[in-house]
This record gives structure tokens, sequence and C-alpha cells, in this order.
């Protein structure tokens, strides 16, 4: 739905943007996580989000994953880091008015300031 609308946005601010797929857990992992103690599911959980942080900081990345990642931290009530993330984001992508309406939409529905 989300990744619909950003090519409807890019498409309306006349720029060709095909998506990349977005990385996650393949099957096995979660089948895995099925398996696993709450406790050790959390941690798996996290240990994902760190991953995509810190990839995003030293190599940045597509806005489908900026997204992605301040979904999770809102997800997991880390709303101060998701801000902060997202005002990263804004920055990152400026003069993209495409990524940039994806963001400020995500950042509306997480209950972030755009």
């Amino acid at each position: 739905m989300i990744r619909e609308r950003i090519g409807t946005v890019a498409e309306l601010a006349g720029v060709a943007y095909d998506p990349p797929a977005l990385a996650g857990p393949g099957e096995g992992d979660i089948a895995a996580a099925a398996g696993m103690s709450p406790e050790d599911r959390q941690a798996m959980i996290e240990g994902m989000v760190a991953q995509l942080s810190d990839r995003l900081a030293t190599e940045g990345g597509t806005v489908e994953e900026w997204e992605q990642l301040i979904r999770a931290l809102a997800v997991l009530e880390r709303l101060p880091e998701a801000q902060t993330i997202y005002d990263e984001a804004i920055v990152r992508f400026e003069g993209q008015p495409a990524e940039l309406s994806f963001l400020r939409q995500t950042a509306v529905e997480t209950g972030l300031n755009p």
C-alpha cells in the first residue's frame, strides 16, 4: 500500500521511481522466531533493528528502508529515536519531493512530528 503510494507521488512529481525490494527476515527466520521465547524473539527483533540502523547510518539506503526503521522504532515504542531518525532522513532526502512526501506520511502515521 505505502510502496504503491510513493510510486504515485513520484509520478505526480514527474520523477521516475522504481522502488527496490525491501530486505527483511526470510521464511526461515520467521519460522525460527515462532519457536523462540518472547525474550529471545524480542532480542532478535532489537538486533535486526540495530543492524538496519547501523547500516543506514554508515551506508545510507532507500527511502523505504528509512521508513522501515522509523516504523520499527515506533512499534518498539522508541518514539524519540524514531523522531531523530525521521529528522535525519528528511535531511538525507532533501530535494527529492516524492521521498520527502513519503517520509512525512510515515511520520504522521506513526505519531511523529513531521
